[in-house]
């Protein structure tokens, strides 16, 4: 489907937008091994990065989640927050 034939199946004034018939009657091209494999070569270690710091974000959110309380409350000191910080990590 081309751009113009698309753009002309948008409703909405400020955001155009697709129904969803419109969108699963979409065609898309699946690409053979050898077109994946070349694809995947050099995106393989930026997903894997990506993969990574999702978890070392999950990771601090949850450090940030369980000290911040306990410091502003005065429960534990900066220091006892560092060897807090080491059992979760």
């Amino acid at each position: 489907m081309g751009l113009e034939r698309l753009l002309e199946k948008t409703t909405g004034s400020v955001f155009p937008s697709l129904s969803a018939p419109d969108i699963k009657g979409f065609s898309v091209l699946k690409p053979n091994g050898m077109c994946s494999s070349c694809m995947s070569a050099p995106t393989k270690p930026l997903v894997q990065s990506i993969q990574q710091n999702h978890r070392q974000s999950r990771t601090l959110a949850t450090l940030r989640d369980t000290l911040l309380p306990k410091l502003l409350s005065g429960e534990v000191s900066v220091g006892d927050a560092r060897r807090y910080a080491g059992d979760i990590i």
